[in-house]
């Protein structure tokens, strides 16, 4: 009988054991999620966002799925406790009211990494706020009135590797006080007031990764003096002043992966360049004034799988040689100057898994149905403008 009884104790004991970590886990997730709540629910009726961990796209872990509107948690805890109950915030876009004490509190949501401030309440007394989250790893600020100094405080996250800075506010200071971040190693600036000497601020930053400037006062002296980056792996340039002489300097940066130069003014000859950038695995060059023969010379580049060349004065020729890329897979060749013969040298590229094209009167859907005849495993497709009504008609093969 004694047997039993201690068999019988063991067992309370050990289901006594796990209820009590089952509550305290319990517990400490409500006991967060009441305290995270207020500040959440302050956000929100501003006008602002939150994105949660559950939200994080499948494929893509650096990605937030908006889709995604419920955790998985059980539908009465989160009526009980509230939706951020289970959950931790990731991101947070804030909107600034008069008072732009809309992210007063923002450190204490657990896992929070990436903070995006828009508007002119914000100012210089957020940072106070930024500087608390630990592991701030992305900060966005757009159209605010915070000052260069209020940036370079911002040196003091340790954790922080991305910066975006929106609006015509942005000036050739507040680089400077990016620049003197040392963990930052992403840089993004769109639509600003920055100048060929605001990127000087960044020649010796080694560790920067990307840089991406959208709409800028740029020149070719400003990205000559960007030489000296062995990191940099991604550069987007839309809306500057650079030209082929800008070409040498990008040829120099062993390390990139992805370069957009989207309408600027880049000739089949300043493309030659590319061919020192062997790592080079995303060109984008729509509304070029290219023909394409400057792709010749870029035959050697093993990792070169992407190619948009659309809107430019891509012919017959200058299509033979993008074929001759090795590892093309995806190619834009939309409101080009390709006929059907031409796009008979893409046949060769049984690599090729993706084609877009326009329809025009020497490219008919006949010539891309031919193509892929010859090219069963590409995805082609195409738009056709109407030139009475100017309607768009778009598919695939």
């Amino acid at each position: 009988m004694s047997r039993y009884f201690r068999f019988g104790l063991r067992t309370i004991l050990i289901v006594t054991t796990i209820a009590a970590a089952l509550f305290a886990w319990l517990g400490r997730d409500i006991i967060r999620a009441r305290r995270e709540k207020p500040i959440i629910d302050r956000i929100v009726n501003a006008g602002g966002t939150v994105y949660y961990d559950y939200q994080v796209h499948s494929e893509y872990p650096n990605v937030i799925d908006g889709s995604i509107q419920q955790s998985n948690q059980p539908r009465w805890l989160r009526y009980l406790f509230g939706e951020n109950f289970g959950a931790n915030v990731l991101t947070v876009t804030a909107r600034g009211t008069s008072s732009g004490d809309d992210i007063e509190g923002v450190h204490q949501l657990h896992g929070i990494r990436d903070i995006s401030l828009h508007g002119r309440a914000f100012t210089d007394k957020c940072i106070d706020e930024l500087i608390k989250v630990h592991q701030l790893r992305g900060v966005s600020i757009s159209k605010t009135s915070i000052s260069p100094a209020g940036l370079a405080r911002l040196a003091s996250c340790r954790e922080l590797v991305s910066i975006s800075l929106w609006g015509p506010e942005i000036e050739d200071d507040h680089l400077k006080a990016v620049a003197g971040i040392p963990s930052v190693q992403h840089l993004q600036v769109i639509r600003s007031s920055i100048t060929d000497e605001g990127l000087q601020h960044f020649a010796e930053r080694e560790n920067l990764a990307t840089l991406e400037i959208y709409v800028a006062a740029i020149t070719d002296a400003g990205l000559k003096s960007l030489v000296n980056l062995p990191k940099l792996r991604k550069l987007e340039l839309l809306g500057t002043s650079v030209t082929d002489q800008s070409m040498p300097t990008i040829g120099r940066f062993r390390s990139l992966r992805q370069l957009r130069l989207d309408a600027h003014s880049i000739s089949d000859e300043g493309l030659t360049f590319l061919s020192r950038n062997e790592k080079l695995e995303v060109l984008l060059v729509s509304g070029c004034p290219i023909d394409g023969t400057g792709f010749a010379k870029l035959c050697e580049l093993q990792n070169l799988r992407l190619v948009d060349a659309s809107s430019t004065n891509i012919n017959d020729e200058g299509l033979a040689a993008i074929a001759s890329l090795p590892g093309l897979t995806l190619l834009e060749i939309r409101q080009s100057k390709v006929t059907g013969k031409g796009l008979q040298h893409l046949e060769r590229s049984e690599q090729l898994r993706s084609l877009l094209i326009s329809i025009t009167d020497e490219l008919t859907l006949d010539d891309a149905k031919a193509l892929k005849a010859k090219l069963p495993n590409c995805q082609i497709g195409w738009v056709e403008t109407d030139r009475v009504t100017g309607n768009v008609n778009s598919g695939e093969l």
